[in-house]
């Protein structure tokens, strides 16, 4: 039992520290001495990268997710988390606590999980951060990238994709928030109103369905609007 809980912490901060080898090393941002202020607002979820594709696995079918975090007490934060997959709008918030011992957040719940906040600059994107999820044993170890803008540039995801495989995290997920082919299904006529599946999550996040004067009908009786969303 010993040999895996050193194996994992091994494994675990090999990220920390330069080594030898060409690969970038993460820079830790100590949850215990940031300000909390910085991190609060809006986030976009761009990319996830893992050395098992189970650890990502839950972010595969997602159309769009982005997250607000707020104070919701002293060295409490609350993070909420804005979904659509597959026509619905989904939201579930996680609460974390700093504590002042430790140089990571403590998620409500999972109190052995590790969630470590690195520094975007691994990705090029000073702006950017990226959240390590750890468990002992390798039952999960993921690192997630969120960027302050929907429209980051590409080239963000592209250098921590290559910088995660670079550590043997090839397994990658991740969301591109340029143009985009939208469906729609209804049955009513043209003009009326959209769905409700087109929710608040999908405008936030860059999802903005244009006006139905540019849509194009499907025949049968069942309707489909294709339009471009920006």
């Amino acid at each position: 039992m010993w040999n895996k809980v050193v194996s994992w912490l091994l494994s675990l901060y090999s990220l920390f520290y330069p080594g030898p080898g060409p690969c970038p090393s993460l820079q830790l941002m100590p949850a215990n001495t940031l300000d909390q202020q910085q991190f609060l607002g809006k986030w976009y979820f761009r990319a996830a990268a893992s050395r098992h594709q189970a650890h990502i696995a839950k972010f595969k079918p997602l159309d769009s997710l982005w997250f607000s975090m707020e104070k919701s007490g002293n060295d409490t934060l609350l993070l909420t988390g804005h979904m659509h997959m597959k026509g619905k709008c989904m939201t579930e918030s996680w609460t974390y606590r700093v504590h002042m011992h430790r140089d990571d957040l403590e998620l409500e719940g999972k109190a052995h999980r590790r969630n470590l906040l690195w520094s975007g600059r691994w990705a090029n994107c000073p702006e950017c951060i990226i959240l390590q999820e750890a468990e002992p044993e390798e039952a999960l170890n993921r690192l997630l990238l969120y960027a302050r803008h929907r429209d980051a540039d590409p080239d963000v995801v592209a250098a921590f994709l290559r910088n995660a495989a670079c550590h043997n995290m090839s397994a990658k997920r991740y969301t591109s928030l340029g143009k985009r082919i939208v469906r729609l299904k209804i049955k009513n006529e043209l003009g009326a109103a959209l769905p409700t599946s087109v929710c608040n999550s999908w405008i936030t996040a860059g999802f903005r369905v244009r006006s139905v004067s540019r849509v194009l009908l499907q025949p049968g009786p069942q309707r489909e609007i294709k339009t471009v969303s920006m």
